[in-house]
């Protein structure tokens, strides 16, 4: 895998980063020591931007005298800046520093180090502000490394720089949003992927997993092991595109869906196996009830109701799930007229979390399930219970009692 140094995009992150290493010994013995003072600085306000989005599709990030305007901090006097790990300093220690941070769910922690500091993780969601002051840094040449991670604990961006420490100074070394380097980048259709037949003129989603949620995607069309067409050149990596499939296209048994990064066109995936574009129409089969949301009754009876076109045969199935595993067979053959009147158990067990599946019996792999859970329950008239009058009881004649 070929992973190139490049841009940070502005939609992975917005981060304004200060960080300070001082001395180990600062109290008893400062001049032992130096410091180091690291700053990150990532935007993603569009607004506060310097340069457009390039042709790839990877965005330039804010100077950080642009991020400062707006979140610069009193350090001295800010009191949630008051926060250190080792407990070697005091409130009067003007060099603490504050980590302001707010980044999308790719990154969930940050892991710094220093030569000669054990290193540091720190839990980051969005619009938290952090402090921390990392005690333990000599003087000479040390090397400082910025790792971004995802909630697995793995890197995904990272950012080596050598700092040359003065002792009784500050160094103030550049960590440039376009110099983090993604790691361990992958990347995984999902669908199509393998034995679907799509027909010519309709809509499907093209949807994938990745690693890198703030990197563009590339996502093209092959024929056999040539590119037929490129559907988009640089498209947001949400894991999803609703595709509009050209009536002009070959009919063919033989494509696969390749999606790529735009900023590393080796590093893709594609389709396990061909799928068709087919100008045939279609078989379809839809469930309009239950489609999540309803509540039914033990004992009541229901329509179950769908929409088909173009199945083979003239028969369906339905069957009860919960919590997506299989309950019973509802029906194993019904005509395939669009409704099916169900009596529900009165001994059905209770939950919110049925789905009904209709297939065609001729086809099987055609089928829908309800989009949401819908719920049965016991008949509401079977919770009331008469205590008073319940019988045996004497009222007088225009007076007032209570029933319960």
């Amino acid at each position: 895998m070929r992973i190139q140094s490049i841009k940070l995009p502005l939609s992975l992150i917005c981060l304004s980063f200060a960080f300070l290493l001082t001395c180990e010994d600062k109290i008893t013995d400062p001049g032992k020591f130096g410091a180091v003072h690291v700053e990150i600085v990532f935007n993603n306000d569009n607004s506060q931007n310097n340069k457009q989005s390039t042709n790839n599709g990877i965005e330039s990030f804010t100077p950080k005298k642009e991020l400062f305007r707006t979140i610069g901090k009193n350090i001295e006097t800010d009191e949630t800046a008051e926060v250190n790990i080792q407990g070697l300093h005091t409130e009067k220690d003007v060099k603490n520093s504050v980590l302001n941070k707010s980044l999308s769910g790719d990154i969930t922690s940050i892991t710094i180090t220093i030569s000669g500091v054990d290193p540091v993780n720190v839990d980051v969601s969005s619009g938290e502000t952090v402090s921390k002051t990392i005690d333990g840094g000599p003087g000479g040449e040390q090397t400082v490394k910025i790792d971004l991670k995802n909630s697995a604990g793995t890197i995904i961006y990272t950012q080596t720089q050598t700092v040359e420490v003065t002792v009784g100074e500050t160094s103030s070394p550049s960590f440039p949003a376009e110099d983090f380097t993604p790691e361990n980048v992958s990347i995984t259709v999902t669908s199509p992927n393998g034995g679907e037949t799509w027909q010519l003129g309709t809509t499907h989603d093209i949807t994938w997993n990745s690693s890198h949620s703030g990197l563009n995607v590339k996502i093209e069309l092959y024929k056999s092991v040539s590119s037929y067409q490129t559907i988009s050149s640089s498209q947001t990596n949400d894991g999803s595109y609703s595709w509009a499939i050209p009536s002009s296209y070959d009919e063919a048994d033989n494509y696969k869906i390749r999606i790529s990064y735009v900023s590393d066109e080796n590093e893709y995936d594609e389709s396990d196996d061909n799928f068709s574009l087919s100008a045939d129409s279609q078989p379809t089969l839809t469930i309009t009830s239950p489609n999540g949301g309803e509540t039914w009754e033990l004992g009541s009876s229901h329509s179950i109701t769908w929409n088909s076109a173009n199945l083979s045969g003239n028969y369906v199935g339905i069957q009860l799930y919960s919590s997506g595993s299989y309950v019973s067979s509802i029906s194993s053959s019904t005509t395939d007229d669009g409704s099916y009147t169900w009596s529900i158990s009165s001994s059905q067990t209770e939950s919110d979390y049925y789905q009904v599946k209709i297939f065609s019996t001729s086809e099987s792999s055609i089928s829908d399930y309800s989009d949401s859970y819908f719920t049965i329950v016991e008949p509401i008239s079977s919770h009331i219970t008469v205590t008073s009058s319940n019988g045996g009881e004497s009222r007088e004649w225009c007076s007032s009692h209570c029933i319960l």
